[in-house]
């Protein structure tokens, strides 16, 4: 079996995983280096470890260290208008949020979604 660092990356990239609910993210890293490497194992805080290459005491050492998590929002309320009030989790910069999609995961399944901002210049009545 051939390993793809672009395949793997992509697929890990298309996962949910936000602070604190990684273990889906962990949970496939860790099957895929356990293709290739020589030890997988987790450690205590539930980072994944995976060690490649040589056993030769004199080889060249590389360390990988990446975050598996994301920033989120956790829904709080759904309006009557079906609009959503939600809390950020993880370091979201507000400024940033407008006219992103956004993925939003519940008991029935997944839909796309988008943050929007209430126009000034709408009139209210």
């Amino acid at each position: 079996m051939t390993f793809s660092v672009q395949e793997t990356l992509f697929s890990l990239l298309r996962l949910n995983g936000i602070s604190g609910h990684e273990s889906s993210i962990a949970n496939v890293m860790q099957h895929a280096f356990e293709q290739q490497a020589k030890d997988v194992w987790r450690e205590r805080r539930g980072n994944v470890v995976a060690r490649y290459g040589s056993d030769k005491s004199d080889a060249l050492r590389l360390m990988i260290f990446a975050h598996m998590d994301e920033v989120g929002f956790m829904v709080r309320k759904i309006e009557p208008s079906g609009f959503l009030r939600f809390e950020r989790v993880g370091g979201t910069a507000k400024c940033t949020m407008p006219g992103s999609l956004v993925t939003l995961a519940g008991r029935s399944g997944a839909m796309s979604g988008g943050f929007g901002v209430d126009g000034c210049a709408v009139g209210r009545g």
